[in-house]
């Protein structure tokens, strides 16, 4: 774990830096299911710049690995942030679903 003696936690930083832009958890998403080649992966979130998806690829490098026959996956720590993001949804549902609707 990096930290200074203030407390302030730069793995922590990074991993939430990483998840801050949506692109990037629905890569993480999509590769929690299956393995994907560059080319897959890149249809599959509907981006046309192949710069633009290395630059998240890049973001998610300690997330993201890519095996010698060319497919993208998680890693472990992937895996960990793909349930973090699951866990923070569920919880947002939940109160989405015990918040009192409002009439305006």
């Amino acid at each position: 774990m990096d930290s200074s003696n203030d407390g302030f936690d730069v793995s922590t930083y990074e991993l939430f830096e990483a998840l801050g832009h949506p692109r990037r958890i629905k890569i993480i998403q999509i590769l929690g299911q299956e393995r994907m080649a560059f080319a897959g992966l890149k249809k599959e979130i509907g981006m046309e710049s192949n710069g633009y998806l290395a630059f998240h690829l890049a973001k998610l490098s300690r997330m993201v690995t890519l095996s010698q026959d060319g497919l993208y996956g998680l890693t472990a720590e992937g895996y960990d942030a793909l349930r973090m993001v699951g866990a923070i949804r569920s919880e947002e549902d939940e109160h989405s679903l015990a918040a009192p609707r409002r009439s305006f």
